[in-house]
């Protein structure tokens, strides 16, 4: 028999349903042995049915075979070793013992118990304000890596179950069972566990390597189908006796070293990331093992403050807020890093980090190869990243400053300059700028220190100093700053001499006084503030914001680079900035380095809210004057582009801002339609975020939905239904809807819209068939749920549901003569004569109803109302000025509500 894809699917996983490995060649026999016809391209159909959702749960072994992992997994039982915390709060910790079932466990078709609870698993998390952990009180960081699988409460002790004890979890498709593991005296063998998975381990290609630690298990139980049937040791438990390493998601045989491997994966990765030799790798790799001690022993120190409690993983912001609390802990925490950087031996510890205890030797040795700036580049992105919080820079700039002492000359640049950007992600910019300074007084020519002190000069206002940091940088000068900085360098008075007064009026020398510090008017330095304020914006941790806000710009751009496009929209930047606090927290970190004139200003534009305005004059290459919708406040707009395009009456979105002599825009000006005007105030109002923002204003983008006539999505929907009973269904059909006097058997659901009669659904009976036809999925189900509840015993035998764009296009050469007979010719005079008597119809009804641009009132209710006949005459407006056969003559609506 011919099969498609989705009949291969099923056959697929009968096949694979009693939880046997199989390769393709043996699978491609089973199913021909079914009867399913693979055509001539077996391997190819297999490959598609393969790639398709129904199959998912379908996992590959190293040795090229398939198995169906819930088959696999049937029956099977993992045991585990509870913890006190596991106890307390009804959690079990999922990495190692029930790690092989982890990925169907995400899925809740697979976690649920046999009474139908559904479980959920709590993903890794350190904080405790994640919602689980706060709904069963669990504080952050006490469970392990890997997630836990959240019990229903109270479970553990009615199994009677203690820290110490084991519990069973037993997989099965029909739910999971949690059971007492009772094991006696005698401690269960874990001899053929260990050997199985030995043996799995031997199939991995890189034999230098580890083994995903999921496949080796799968792998194992695929060849040893008794394993996990019995009563075994925990799965961790064993591989620890038997000296195999795991950790993140490997698993490693006794002879090769886990945690060396590990730690040269990571050297390898920083190496080829940041273009560093293997020493240098090696060394950051290091610093970064140092990096995880001492958040440790920070967070540590912290937790044991009755006002400051913190994990061990991550560092709140709010408690590193709290001065007084690392006012205290910081003297102990200094001596604890101290202690720990003068140990003495052991490179690595058990968790593979490096440097952990390495001894003051093997640190010194560490910071001997730190003295390339990309090293220093490298620990920073990999300790604090782009979008870290500070705690974890806190932490950078502790271990930065205690290191010190340690290193060798040529390392302290590098030290400082760390320690300066660590600084400078929670806010302490002039301490930051010190260090600065202090690692240019070490190494005058290391270029991340010269680029970033002449960015401190330019939000300073000091050009002179900015170009003089950046010509020593040389080729590698941060080159738009030298641009900006020399756009904005002001000339010196030719016309004054050193020693005479000042032309400031300060009564000292002009030597003295202004020479070299010349200062441009603010009015001139308007762009300069955006730009210090646009970078800080580029360079801070806004990330991930700046690319949610340009995923929602860019959503319904059909072009190919649409997502690099709207992440230069200068509405996705202005939104981080004022809807995302981006700007109030550049006014907290670097508003100390502005000068005073530029504070105030950008503490001015701070203040000022995105808004909804009415443009009520243009003067096209200079600017426009526009209303304020929700305060009523008038603004005279400076802008040169969108004033050519602008017209009195139109409805815009956006941010003015004063500057100095004028009112700017620098977050674009978006167009609002008459109909969005209102919602658009209520968001606006409600203090949205960026995303909802955008997703707003960038709806006009969107394709038009094509509807029906009651406001619904345009949908072919077709349905036919077995009827047991022919002829009491035409009865009560009959009953329900309106008969087709002209053909037996059929029946239209009629309905009013725009004061005309519209069908809805039509009914066709032949037989014991009865079929259905709608224009909307919700008419379709209205029809269904209406003809079932006529006849329960009727059952759906097909159903289709087609977007109307998605149906095939008609020749008009497929068309019969009976249908191309009855096309309207719109040249005949009688049809125009016809057209317009149905138009004007329109017309006249329109006038009295109810509009949504108009929130709601009639087009006559508008035009009588003086605060709403704007309204009525913009919403004109905006239709087709040459009406064609069948639309609406503005000119005539005009007429008819006295707007000429």
């Amino acid at each position: 028999m011919t099969t498609d894809e989705g009949a291969v699917s099923k056959a697929i996983l009968t096949v694979l349903s009693d939880g046997q490995a199989m390769g393709y060649e043996k699978l491609e026999d089973a199913l021909l042995d079914l009867g399913v016809d693979l055509g001539d391209d077996p391997a190819g159909i297999l490959e598609e049915a393969l790639d398709s959702d129904d199959l998912l749960w379908i996992v590959d072994l190293p040795d090229e075979r398939m198995v169906l992992l819930p088959a696999l997994l049937d029956g099977r039982m993992f045991t585990h070793r509870l913890t006190a915390v596991e106890c307390g709060y009804d959690v079990l910790e999922i990495a190692p013992d029930f790690q092989p079932m982890a990925e169907l466990l995400e899925d809740r078709e697979f976690a649920r118990l046999r009474d139908g609870t559904f479980l959920e698993v709590m993903p890794t998390c350190t904080c405790e304000d994640h919602v689980l952990h706060r709904d069963r009180g669990i504080p952050g960081g006490v469970l392990a890596e890997g997630g836990a699988l959240l019990l229903p409460a109270g479970l553990l002790t009615s199994l009677g179950l203690a820290p110490g004890d084991l519990v069973g979890l037993r997989f099965a498709r029909g739910g999971l069972d949690v059971v007492r593991v009772d094991v006696g005296p005698q401690v269960p063998d874990s001899t053929e566990l260990t050997g199985a998975i030995a043996d799995a381990l031997e199939q991995r290609l890189d034999h230098d390597a580890p083994m995903d630690f999921d496949v080796a298990l799968w792998s194992a139980m695929a060849e040893s189908q008794g394993l996990f049937r019995t009563l075994t040791t925990p799965l961790g438990e064993a591989l620890d006796t038997a000296g195999f390493g795991h950790d993140d998601g490997w698993l490693a045989p006794p002879e090769l070293d886990l945690v060396d491997w590990s730690a040269q994966q990571r050297a390898r990765g920083i190496r080829l990331k940041f273009d560093l030799s293997t020493e240098q790798a090696e060394a950051v790799d290091g610093l970064l093992g140092l990096f995880e001690k001492v958040a440790d022993l920070i967070a540590g120190a912290l937790v044991s403050l009755d006002d400051a409690e913190l994990d061990d993983a991550e560092l709140d912001d709010a408690e590193l807020d709290d001065a007084g609390a690392l006012a205290e802990v910081m003297p102990q925490t200094r001596l604890a890093i101290a202690d720990l950087l003068n140990q003495p031996g052991g490179a690595r510890d058990e968790s593979g980090a490096v440097g952990a205890g390495s001894g003051q030797d093997s640190v010194r040795g560490l910071l001997r190869d730190f003295t390339n700036p990309a090293a220093a580049e490298a620990l920073i992105w990999s300790a604090i990243g782009p979008d870290a919080d500070d705690g974890g820079a806190l932490v950078l700039a502790v271990l930065a400053g205690a290191l010190e002492s340690h290193a060798p000359r040529a390392a302290l640049a590098n030290l400082r300059w760390t320690q300066a950007k660590a600084c400078e992600r929670f806010g302490q910019v002039l301490a930051a700028e010190s260090l600065l300074r202090q690692a240019f007084d070490v190494d005058s020519d290391h270029i991340a220190v010269l680029n970033d002190l002449a960015r401190y000069a330019s939000d300073r206002g000091d050009t002179t100093a900015g170009l003089a940091y950046l010509r020593r940088a040389g080729q590698d000068a941060d080159e738009e700053l030298v641009e900006v900085l020399e756009r904005y360098q002001a000339a010196a008075h030719r016309d004054l001499g050193s020693k005479e007064p000042c032309w400031c009026g300060s009564g000292r020398r002009y030597k003295r006084c202004h020479l070299g510090k010349e200062t441009a008017p603010l009015v001139l330095r308007v762009d300069w503030l955006h730009h210090k304020i646009g970078r800080f914006l580029s360079d801070g941790p806004w990330h991930e914001e700046i690319y949610e806000v340009a995923q929602a710009r860019a959503q319904f751009w059909d072009r190919p680079d649409a997502f690099r496009a709207a992440l230069t929209d200068p509405l996705v930047a202005d939104t981080v900035l004022s809807e995302g606090g981006a700007l109030d927290q550049f006014l907290m970190d670097r508003g100390v380095l502005l000068p005073a004139d530029e504070l105030l200003l950008a503490q001015q534009w701070a203040l000022i809210e995105r808004s909804v305005y009415e443009v009520e004059a243009v003067r096209p290459g200079q600017g426009f004057e526009a209303r304020d919708l929700r305060t009523g406040e008038r603004q005279v707009v400076q802008e040169r582009s969108a004033s050519r395009q602008l017209k009195v009456g139109d409805l815009i979105c956006a941010r003015l801002l004063p500057c100095v002599d004028s009112v700017q825009v620098f977050g674009g000006i978006e167009p609002v339609a008459l109909y969005q005007r209102t919602g658009l105030m209520e968001l606006l109002d409600s203090e949205p975020d960026p995303v909802e923002l955008v997703d707003f204003l960038s709806a006009r983008y969107a394709p038009p939905t094509l509807q029906n006539t009651e406001g619904e999505p345009l949908m072919f929907c077709q349905a036919t239904l077995h009827i047991p009973d022919p002829a009491a269904m035409a009865a009560r059909l009959d009953e329900a809807y309106e008969s087709d006097e002209s053909s037996e058997g059929e029946w239209v659901e009629n309905v009013q819209t725009h004061g005309a009669t519209r069908v809805r659904a039509f009914l066709r009976l032949s037989g014991d068939e009865l079929s259905i036809e709608t224009n909307s999925e919700s008419r379709l189900d209205r029809v269904l749920d209406t003809v079932i509840g006529l006849q329960p015993q009727a059952q759906v035998v097909s159903e289709s549901r087609t977007p109307f764009g998605q149906l095939p296009e008609t020749d008009d050469d497929d068309l019969d003569d009976d249908t191309s007979a009855g096309l309207l010719d719109q040249q005949d005079p009688a049809v125009q004569q016809l057209l317009a008597q149905v138009v004007r119809e329109c017309e006249v009804k329109w006038l009295d109803q109810s509009i949504p641009a108009l929130s709601g009132a009639t087009p006559r209710e508008a035009a009588a109302d003086p605060t709403r006949r704007q309204d009525v005459i913009r919403l004109i407006d905006s239709f087709p000025s040459a009406a064609g056969p069948g639309a609406m003559d503005p000119e005539r609506l005009r007429a008819d509500l006295g707007l000429v």
